[in-house]
């Protein structure tokens, strides 16, 4: 969980660090797919702010 800048409007942040970088659009599927498991149980679509972060 991550501060969420004040110029976004966003119901939650998270910040990533994904083991490979190339995994990067596997998890954003995943995060699309969350959103809408959401707003099929609550019937309200979550924002969700993320930040990539790569090790070097």
């Amino acid at each position: 969980m991550i501060n969420i800048p004040e110029d976004v409007e966003a119901d939650i942040g998270i910040k990533i660090t994904p083991k490979n970088p190339k995994d990067r659009y596997k998890i954003l599927e995943k995060l699309n797919d969350l959103e809408w498991e959401i707003y099929d149980k609550t019937g309200s679509l979550p924002v969700i702010y993320w930040e990539f972060e790569y090790k070097t």
